[in-house]
């Protein structure tokens, strides 16, 4: 790596098989136009030992980006413990401009970095951290309440986390806490997706700015409530989901199961809630079975008393070859199954 000391005029750099390293001089930070590193060790290629643990942490201790950097990637990472510039004391610092970052698969992090400090960060991917068990307020910055944290963050992307089970903004959810920090968490987020986080028990309350939700395969979840300004939820794999309430500014809710014969039981109850919401623009889109999407059509006892109320309801089964497609106002309704005989066919109303 010590090539890399005359290579000062670098904009993007992309060093991998950091294992074979070998502990040196820092040889980026000056690097004044560099925008965009990708850090990657081999997968599979060490942690089966502490001194190979220890030694990837003293390589990357000294791969400190310059404070101009813009994106960082860091793929494979198999050390116990993040690189110092990313302290506590040092990650604000040292990373001022980052506007984006992304951890694949950096799985003997017991916990992550206090990334709430970084002042431009946009987008966070954290991906593979199969040692997390617990996010808590450190992850917000200085491990207590933070003044300001992530301040510019719109998209939050927590991906095959699969020992994660808490996530929550404040030390023991105390409510004042809660009321202290409803708008200076997450200010700006957009979109928050968690996929393949099996043991994930409950959302954090505080999230009152985000307006996507993506949850996949979060198995233990049972409840969604209190997203003030949510416009989009999109729920997939989540058989343990029995409440969705307090969502009044939701526009869209998309349900994927195409196993289960009933929808699932939270969707009717949640559609009887919105009865008192005179929302023309919500609109409900259905991948489900062949034999729930039966129950949906016009004049069933099972479904649609309540899904009649729906402005605007898409349902398919089969990879889409049947359909049910409903507007209240003005009246529209198509599908290509039969209400008394199921048979394949198209109706106009």
């Amino acid at each position: 790596m010590e090539d890399l000391q005359m290579l000062k005029n670098l904009h993007y750099l992309e060093i991998d098989k950091l294992e074979k390293a070998s502990k040196s001089t820092a040889v980026l930070l000056n690097k004044p136009r560099l925008k965009t590193i990708t850090l990657s060790c081999t997968p599979d290629s060490g942690g089966c030992n502490q001194q190979e643990m220890n030694r990837i942490v003293q390589v990357f201790d000294e791969l400190c980006p310059p404070p101009c950097l813009d994106r960082l990637q860091i793929h494979y990472f198999f050390g116990e413990k993040y690189p110092q510039w990313m302290s506590a004391n040092s990650i604000s610092t040292a990373l001022p401009e980052l506007t984006s970052l992304h951890f694949v698969h950096c799985s003997n992090w017991p916990q992550l970095p206090q990334l709430g400090q970084l002042p431009q960060l946009k987008y966070l991917r954290i991906e593979g951290a199969t040692s997390v068990i617990s996010i808590g307020c450190e992850f917000l910055g200085n491990g207590k309440l933070a003044a300001s944290a992530f301040p510019k963050l719109e998209y939050l992307m927590l991906l095959e986390m699969t020992n994660w089970e808490q996530w929550s903004l404040v030390s023991g959810e105390e409510d004042n806490e809660i009321e202290s920090i409803k708008i200076i968490h997450f200010p700006r987020l957009q979109e928050i997706a968690i996929c393949g986080c099996p043991k994930l028990k409950a959302l954090p309350r505080g999230l009152n700015h985000v307006q996507t939700l993506l949850i996949r395969g979060a198995h233990s979840l049972s409840r969604i409530s209190d997203l003030p300004t949510l416009r989009e939820l999109r729920v997939r794999d989540c058989p343990m989901l029995d409440c969705v309430e307090k969502l009044e500014s939701l526009q869209s809710l998309k349900i994927t199961d195409e196993t289960d014969d009933r929808l699932p039981k939270w969707l009717i109850s949640f559609l009887q809630q919105r009865k008192m919401h005179h929302n023309n623009r919500f609109h409900l889109h259905l991948k489900c079975s062949a034999q729930a999407l039966k129950g949906c059509l016009k004049g069933r006892p099972q479904y649609w008393c309540f899904l009649q109320q729906v402005p605007r309801l898409e349902a398919y089964a089969e990879n889409g070859s049947m359909y049910l497609k409903y507007t209240k106002e003005p009246f529209s309704y198509q599908t290509n199954l039969d209400e008394d005989t199921t048979q394949l066919r198209r109706l106009g109303g």
